[in-house]
């Protein structure tokens, strides 16, 4: 006769004699069988502070809002571990990456955001045996292609519950529409057996789950983004980025913090710099969109009013050196830079799309039609006339960025999330 505990086996209970007196058999009870019995007595979320190891997987660490979420997530929860795969050509490593420890991360260098067959299954193979390995009681991927791996890499490792968050999509102007359409019913199959969904905003939410009618809409929960945003509270003094790239002290200067990437439309901001006399714009980041963005602004004569910053990890620096953020992009889930501008009191204009209203409202900046050009050139020569209004603008982005989108308050709601499952599954 033997005691089986979920799956590890215990010692045996038969002598070889086969004479076992009663209170032999109470240690194995004692150890084994009375806590079952005690456990429907005891808050699950006990258990799950003290027994589950989560895994956070994402696709790769670049520059940008899914991966400091992860990063920083790992950071703050103990136990937990973090699984990456390898940088586009062109992508840097975020910053807040560079320290975490060895020991809590698992690179997979076939995971990457390209979609190769061979690579994807070789990582898929790699990310099962990880987590055959670390054994956590949650997995919570995000982005795209680690939300895929990694949920089918958990079911084939047995993990009990799986939480995937939608830092955005890329059903629309990543890919062609059939390529989109092949992407929207992976999503919807992968939503049906996963046990959380979690969307950066209400009106992301309301699309995946109206207009892209994802299945089991119960599980979608609205966690916002959140960040230490303590870094901008107080700005370094104004002028070095200014001096170094030669934008007079009193010159209007409008950023542009992110991807120089097709969906991120970083042509379309050049374009509304040239409408505006007199104003500057600075282009943060790199991609492959790159050299397309120089030769435009070369063509246009826009050398002394456009200037390319590359990427930066002065963040607080830039910010304190601009007037205003510009967000172009075709598609969105919740921008990082227009909440990083909030918290450092710069309006915005951005296009209407994705989680941006969440973010961007009448009362700290300016939300226009996607791809109304003119529209947005009128916003910013209005932001440039008046310092009285981007004060004001300002201040109100200010308050609701540091209340909304704190990283603590994001904690707070994930360990709430996580516990609510891990007690289900009790």
């Amino acid at each position: 006769m033997h005691i089986i505990v979920g799956a590890q086996r215990a010692v045996p209970l038969q002598s070889a004699d086969k004479n076992i007196c009663r209170t032999d058999f109470l240690p194995y009870f004692l150890i084994f069988l009375f806590p079952c019995f005690l456990v429907p007595l005891f808050p699950c979320f006990l258990i799950s502070i003290l027994a589950t190891k989560i895994c956070f997987i994402i696709t790769r660490l670049n520059v940008g809002g899914a991966a400091r979420q992860a990063v920083a997530l790992t950071k703050h929860f103990q136990d937990s571990h973090l699984i990456y795969g390898s940088l586009a050509k062109g992508e840097v490593l975020l910053p807040e990456a560079e320290d975490l420890p060895a020991v809590r991360t698992t690179r997979i260098e076939s995971m990457s955001r390209a979609i190769r067959l061979f690579a994807d299954f070789k990582a898929l193979r790699r990310i099962t045996a990880e987590l055959k390995r670390l054994k956590p009681g949650i997995v919570h991927t995000h982005t795209s292609k680690a939300g895929f791996l990694g949920r089918i890499a958990a079911r084939r490792a047995g993990v009990p519950v799986t939480v995937h968050t939608f830092h955005g999509h890329v059903f629309h102007s990543y890919f062609s529409r059939p390529a989109a359409r092949m992407f929207l019913e992976i999503e919807r199959g992968l939503a049906r057996k996963t046990d959380a969904l979690i969307t950066l905003s209400e009106s992301q939410r309301n699309e995946l789950t109206e207009k892209y009618r994802f299945p089991a809409a119960e599980k979608f929960s609205v966690i916002p983004l959140g960040f230490d945003l303590s870094p901008y509270r107080n700005l370094p003094e104004r002028g070095k980025l200014r001096g170094e790239l030669g934008i007079p002290d009193d010159a209007f200067t409008v950023g542009f913090i992110g991807r120089l990437e097709p969906v991120k439309q970083p042509e379309i901001f050049i374009e509304i710099i040239s409408k505006v006399k007199g104003i500057h714009g600075v282009i943060v980041g790199g991609g492959t969109r790159e050299a397309a963005a120089r030769q435009l602004v070369e063509k246009n004569k826009l050398e002394g009013r456009v200037h390319f910053a590359g990427w930066r990890s002065d963040l607080p620096q830039v910010y304190a050196d601009l007037d205003a953020v510009a967000l172009t992009s075709a598609n969105e889930g919740t921008p990082v830079a227009l909440i990083e501008a909030a918290a450092c009191g710069l309006p915005s204009v951005a296009f209407d799309v994705g989680g941006v209203r969440d973010i961007v409202s009448e009362e700290n900046g300016f939300t226009v039609p996607q791809d109304d050009i003119t529209r947005a050139a009128e916003c910013l020569k209005k932001l440039a006339a008046s310092p009285g209004l981007c004060r004001k603008l300002g201040a109100a982005g200010r308050k609701s960025a540091m209340e909304k989108f704190n990283f603590d308050r994001m904690a707070h709601d994930l360990e709430n999330l996580y516990d609510s499952l891990i007690g289900f599954r009790c």
